[in-house]
């Protein structure tokens, strides 16, 4: 998945221990929970934010599950509070689908619990990845142009939110949008229109495995509408490539190892 500063924040106080050294596959499997706490102390803290600012955007956690050999089973993977366990459901590639509507709702006495079994008993190697982004509570469009002014200009205070201290204050202006596919090297696909009749394409640019595009480029157009099409994708407020780059991050920067 792909890391930027702004685009994909990874919270240090919540972030998860891989499974390989405890969820060694015996028979029966072993077992490895963590406290919940810390991903219930920062949906707290992002949901803080005034009211007004919680209307567009919202943080996201997602966790995905990592292995160095595709062979490997998933884990079981659940919540556990109050000796009841509530499931969550991996994909086959690994991401627990439902991971943020599950665990926002959780209790800070609460533990995420996995297990794991292979077929000869050896140790897996694999480990669990968590991230946060901040994204349009519209999951699939289509976006007014009201709506993407709110949440463009709505992301710094999320994002201030997010690092505190003085981080925060290295958090620059959000002016652009970007759009993430899920699947890898999709081309973008986007349409504008206005009063339902098209206009032109505003121009865009590619980093890493985003697609960004000017907020202003697009009210340039004229246009009332925007359309995202082409998969499952997530769109978020961002800063412009340039300043990304200013701020020391590479659109090389993807698929990193937790």
């Amino acid at each position: 998945m792909t890391r930027y500063l702004l685009l994909t924040a990874i919270a240090s106080a919540i972030s998860a221990p891989a499974f390989s050294d405890d969820l060694a596959a015996p028979t029966p499997p072993a077992e490895k929970c963590f406290p919940a706490e810390g991903l219930v102390k920062y949906y707290e803290k992002m949901s803080s934010l005034k009211p007004a600012r919680l209307d567009t955007l919202e943080a996201v956690m997602s966790a995905e599950f990592v292995r160095d050999d595709e062979t490997i089973e998933l884990p079981k993977f659940w919540s556990r509070h109050a000796g009841q366990d509530t499931w969550f459901t991996v994909s086959a590639d690994g991401r627990v689908t439902d991971f943020h509507s599950k665990v926002k709702n959780l209790p800070k006495e609460a533990e995420l619990c996995g297990q794991v079994r292979t077929p000869d008993g050896e140790e897996p190697k694999i480990g669990l990845s968590m991230d946060s982004d901040v994204l349009f509570k519209n999951r699939t469009g289509p976006y007014s142009l009201a709506e993407l002014q709110d949440g463009v200009g709505d992301g710094k205070s999320f994002y201030k939110k997010m690092f505190g201290g003085p981080m925060a204050m290295l958090v620059p202006k959000m002016t652009h949008l970007t759009v993430q596919y899920l699947k890898e090297d999709t081309p973008l696909q986007l349409s504008f229109t206005q009063d339902g009749a098209p206009v032109a394409m505003p121009p865009f640019e590619k980093f890493g495995g985003t697609y960004v595009i000017g907020l202003d480029d697009i009210e340039d157009t004229g246009a009332d509408t925007m359309v995202v099409s082409g998969g499952e994708f997530k769109l978020m407020p961002s800063p412009s490539v340039k300043k990304m780059k200013a701020l020391g991050f590479s659109e090389d920067e993807d698929d990193g190892d937790d």
